[in-house]
C-alpha cells in the first residue's frame, strides 16, 4: 500500500501543510511589521525597496529556522557538542560585533526577534542554559548581518 493511496491520509497531510504554512505566514507578517517599525524609528525617511523586502523576508525565515534548529539541537545533541558549538559562536560573535554600526538598532531588532521567537515557539522556555545561549548567539549573528546589509542599503 502506498502512502498517499488513501484519500483520508492525503487530506491529513494537506491539513498539516496548511497549518505549517499558516504558522510561517503569520510569523513572517508580524515579524516584518515589527522590524519595519524599529527601522523607521532609526531611519524615518526609510523607503522599502524590493531588495529590502527580500532581505527582510529572508531574515524572518532564518529566525524561524534558527529557532527550530536550536530547539532540535538542545533536545538531541550531547552537552559537550552544545558547549563546543557555543564556544565557536562566541568567538565568531566577538569578532563580528567589532565592525557593527548602529548598535542600538541591532539590539532593538534582536530583542524583538527574540520576543517573537518566544511567542511563536513557547518551548523556548524549556531550553537548557546552553540551548538558550545557542539560540541567543545564532539570532544575534544573523541580526548583525541583517543590520549591516540594511546600513549598506540606506
Amino acid at each position: 500500500m502506498r502512502l498517499f493511496d488513501n484519500e483520508e491520509r492525503r487530506s491529513q497531510f494537506l491539513e498539516e501543510f496548511k497549518k505549517v504554512d499558516k504558522f510561517y505566514n503569520t510569523f513572517k507578517e508580524e515579524f516584518e511589521t515589527e522590524i519595519i517599525n524599529i527601522i523607521r524609528l532609526h531611519y524615518p525617511a526609510f523607503i522599502r525597496t524590493d531588495e529590502f523586502n527580500e532581505l527582510l523576508s529572508q531574515f524572518a525565515i532564518a529566525a524561524l529556522s534558527i529557532t527550530h534548529t536550536v530547539l532540535d539541537k538542545d533536545e538531541s545533541y550531547p552537552d559537550f557538542r552544545k558547549t563546543e558549538d557555543l564556544a565557536a559562536l562566541r568567538a565568531y560573535y566577538a569578532k563580528a560585533i567589532q565592525t557593527t554600526k548602529n548598535i542600538e538598532l541591532t539590539e532593538q531588532i534582536h530583542l524583538k526577534t527574540k520576543e517573537l521567537a518566544v511567542k511563536y515557539y513557547p518551548k523556548i522556555v524549556d531550553l537548557s542554559g546552553d540551548g538558550f545561549r545557542l539560540l541567543e548567539l545564532n539570532l544575534k549573528l544573523f541580526n548583525l548581518e541583517f543590520v549591516a546589509t540594511i546600513n549598506s542599503l540606506i
